[in-house]
């Protein structure tokens, strides 16, 4: 039987300060935190870099899409919300209530499912294009959170 061959004294020791080296380095990364990440993180290749999409749509109209004949009550109140109605007009915000037999609801039915909250941009043809929906809120504060995510408003 065949000794396995070791390596000399001399061959592994030639091998610790290559060892030491990457532990310094992988101390000099963890103890930059920080301030070291930023740098590497311009090293890497695109795709790993994550996306963060912060599209608004300040400009958007909000239409209602629903059949009125089954309107959900809480929605019925939040409609009939003064003070909500008044802080949408005071920030601007253009909104409709659209039944989803009305013929010039066609097209958003074709494009979303009633009942449902669209947020809607007038494109340069006259056409609208949807760029966000949401369900039909349940109250004035639902509609609000839905507007600041979609419309920044």
């Amino acid at each position: 039987m065949t000794p396995i061959a070791t390596p000399s004294k001399s061959k592994r020791s030639a091998l610790v300060p290559i060892f030491i080296a990457c532990i310094g380095a992988v101390l000099i990364v963890i103890g930059s935190g920080s301030q070291l990440l930023p740098t590497l993180r311009g090293w890497l290749p695109d795709s790993l870099t994550p996306i963060i999409v912060t599209t608004k749509y300040p400009e958007a109209q909000v239409v209602w899409l629903e059949e009125s004949a089954d309107r959900d009550p809480d929605f019925a109140v939040t409609m009939t919300n003064q003070k909500f109605l008044d802080s949408l007009a005071a920030r601007d915000i253009k909104w409709r209530i659209i039944d989803d037999d009305q013929p010039e609801a066609a097209e958003l039915v074709k494009l979303a499912t009633s009942p449902a909250m669209l947020f809607v941009v007038k494109q340069a043809t006259g056409e609208f294009k949807i760029v966000g929906t949401k369900p039909i809120p349940k109250s004035s504060k639902e509609a609000n959170e839905a507007i600041a995510e979609v419309m920044g408003k």
